[in-house]
């Protein structure tokens, strides 16, 4: 029987989706700013880097509301948001003025609150309103 909780953790899932898809556009576009944070890795091929990585958060996003091995896509992605939170919002390297650091460490914070939220699908799954849950 479906209940409150499932619907909860489906808006939840919503939620937690919506910071993916809206990170995932400006990567998909090849967003000036983005492209700079991935070329700060020296990685090769930034464009195509951050074009995966748009695909990567949208298929995520996906995978969230609908429920489709949702344990699963919340631990990636709670690893890959605490993989780049170190890597770019290094709050407490930025030089400048105070409140430009307590910006990107605020940032930083709702990121670490990010990756608590996915844990929590992680633990409990995706509910009864899933395609697929495991």
């Amino acid at each position: 029987m479906i209940g409150i909780e499932d619907f909860a953790l489906l808006v939840a899932r919503c939620l937690l989706a919506t910071l993916f898809v809206v990170s995932a556009f400006d990567k998909l576009r090849l967003d000036p700013d983005e492209m700079k944070q991935i070329e700060s890795l020296h990685l090769p091929f930034p464009a195509v880097v951050e074009w995966l990585t748009g695909l990567f958060e949208i298929l995520g996003a996906i995978s969230l509301v609908f429920g489709i091995y949702a344990r699963v896509t919340a631990v990636v992605l709670a690893l890959f948001v605490a993989f780049v939170s170190l890597m770019f919002v290094r709050f407490w390297t930025v030089p400048g003025p105070k409140n430009v650091r307590v910006m990107v460490r605020n940032i930083f914070v709702g990121n670490v609150t990010v990756v608590g939220g996915l844990l929590y699908v992680a633990v409990l799954g995706a509910g009864q309103l899933a395609l697929v849950d495991i």
